[in-house]
């Protein structure tokens, strides 16, 4: 009996010696290993699993794993190689540690060759136990270098012709280029900045499924650019690369009492990309933004707002835009855009993602349509319209409770001779087609309860998906106890910090949606306990320290 115990717990117990964090893109199934032994498992470059601009010295990490009690790491070796087959064959031609004698498995900073901008890496690592037995080499990872210097940019900022006007309304400019290529492709990365928030299409198709790209930042002193692998949606002949600006916390216009409108930074949506393409002949070109780009100023977005909202005309929907044939020649060439003054910097983080999509019921009550959401999230929904008409108002407001209904959500705000504005408030206009479908790219909320009024059709609960949108940072702690309510408190406590977590900590999803510092200060424990925040919490101590005066404070 007790072989039979000592086999099970053997084969059921897997057990980390350390750790290390971050989350990125999805990796391949894993090869069949022998657990019996120490391996090295879970690579992280700059704690993130295949980061594709890291423009700071890299960092190198990993978990060993084991089934077998008592096993510990005695000495490593990384080797980093400018091509997969190299590293594949253990040969690490840009840094080679040898076997160094260290059971560190963290934070291992690189010491090689010196490393170009725009490059893809390739890494492997193998550990040896306590009977100095080496594992099996791990399976080859990649990362990827950002641009190493700001003169490495050679695109220009570009913006819509149309500028906010006095009342802080402009329509989120639609940005394209048309171009082909000559060839089929092996690899291709796009290095992009839009401030204040962008939406990427390649090809018509998506690089990711991250939103709200890129997070907010203490735009006079960083701004951050984000990178993304579009290989797979580029063809030899003709493509094309859109971009949707909206304005984010950059072009913050409504004058809310903490006086974004007058930031220093703020200025009009704009772009900076850089599509780098290699082809499957070794040769490569690169596709950046310029005058020589295409816009459209009239889109749908007529007005976004990180607070307040969305006016969305859906009859200035552009069919078509993002595909390679479409004919933009009757649009206006995109204007060039003063630079902001901060840094360019590579967002080192996970990104912001629909995580969840929480479940709603609907009805209607007096003619309105109410969506209750199971739980309290942060994020938005999409809406399945069916047979809307055509230039009518469908309101839709996202609030925290149903008894809020009767006055709205509303905030203080700083402006002459206005005393509060709707928060979460967005407007649809229909253009009268079968089935429409709505969803928000750059606002967020916080909700539980969604009240669409001015809509004649029906609705169902299969008509809505209400999402939880958070920085998805994985989740390395848990908690259970033998209490029931104790057990709630911990995963309302864990929602709290989802719903609070937006590329920063803030003190709420709906209100301010600001990194107060005394709020992280009370939680980050917690938050260290139960998620992974070794890339996101750096990033945010980053944005700290830019928004500190020359004397300290």
């Amino acid at each position: 009996m007790k072989k039979l115990l000592a086999w099970v717990l053997a084969l059921c117990t897997i057990f980390s010696l350390a750790a290390c964090g971050g989350k990125g893109e999805k990796e391949e199934p894993e090869e069949v290993i022998d657990m019996t032994v120490l391996n090295a498992r879970d690579l992280k470059v700059n704690n993130l699993t295949t980061p594709l601009g890291i423009d700071t010295k890299p960092t190198f990490c990993w978990t060993n794993k084991t089934n077998t009690v008592g096993r510990v790491q005695t000495a490593y070796q990384i080797i980093v190689a400018s091509t997969k087959e190299l590293a594949e064959a253990h040969t690490g031609d840009i840094w080679d540690t040898g076997k160094v004698a260290s059971d560190d498995n963290y934070d291992i900073p690189y010491s090689g060759k010196e490393l170009t901008s725009c490059t893809d890496y390739y890494w492997s690592v193998c550990v040896w136990d306590e009977t100095d037995t080496p594992s099996q080499w791990t399976k080859v990872q990649r990362f990827g270098t950002g641009m190493l210097e700001q003169s490495d940019w050679t695109a220009k900022w570009i913006g819509g012709q149309i500028q906010t006007n006095r009342n802080g309304i402009a329509p989120a400019p639609m940005l394209r280029k048309g171009f082909e290529l000559s060839d089929k492709v092996k690899n291709a990365k796009v290095y992009i900045c839009g401030l204040g928030l962008f939406e990427l299409k390649v090809n018509g198709q998506l690089p990711d499924d991250s939103v709200l790209n890129p997070s907010d930042t203490q735009y006079e002193d960083t701004v951050s650019y984000c990178v993304f692998d579009v290989t797979e949606f580029l063809n030899k002949g003709k493509n094309a690369v859109t971009v949707e600006l909206g304005g984010g916390f950059y072009n913050l216009t409504d004058p809310i009492s903490v006086n974004f409108v007058n930031g220093v930074w703020r200025d009009d949506p704009k772009l900076l990309m850089e599509l780098h393409v290699e082809y499957e002949n070794g040769q490569t070109e690169v596709i950046v933004s310029d005058e020589s780009w295409h816009c459209y100023d009239d889109g749908p977005i007529q007005k976004n707002s990180i607070y307040m909202g969305e006016i969305y005309y859906a009859s200035n929907e552009r069919d078509g835009w993002t595909e390679a044939d479409f004919d933009d020649s009757k649009w206006s060439n995109a204007r060039l855009a003063d630079a902001p003054t901060g840094k360019l910097k590579f967002e080192n983080m996970e990104p912001m993602r629909r995580v969840e999509t929480v479940p709603a019921t609907v009805e209607k009550v007096d003619g309105t349509w109410l969506v209750t959401c199971e739980k309290f999230t942060t994020g938005w929904a999409k809406i399945r319209f069916k047979e809307p008409k055509k230039a009518s108002q469908i309101k839709i407001r996202y609030l925290q409770k149903e008894s809020e209904r009767a006055n709205g959500l509303y905030t203080d705000v700083g402006g002459e001779g206005v005393t509060s504005l709707e928060l979460q408030a967005y407007t649809y206009v229909p253009k009268g087609e079968k089935v429409e479908i709505y969803e928000p790219k750059f606002s967020y909320c916080g909700y539980q309860v969604i009240e669409i009024t001015g809509y004649a059709g029906e609705l169902t609960a299969e008509d809505v998906e209400c999402y939880m949108i958070t920085t998805d940072m994985e989740h390395v702690g848990s908690f259970e106890s033998g209490n029931e309510q104790i057990n709630q408190l911990h995963d309302m406590v864990v929602r709290t910090m989802m719903c609070n977590t937006q590329g920063k900590p803030t003190d709420t999803p709906v209100f301010e949606k600001l990194g107060w510092t005394g709020d992280y200060n009370g939680m980050i424990k917690t938050f260290n306990y139960n998620l992974d925040t070794t890339s996101f919490l750096p990033h945010f101590l980053h944005n700290l320290r830019d928004t500190g005066l020359e004397t300290g404070q």
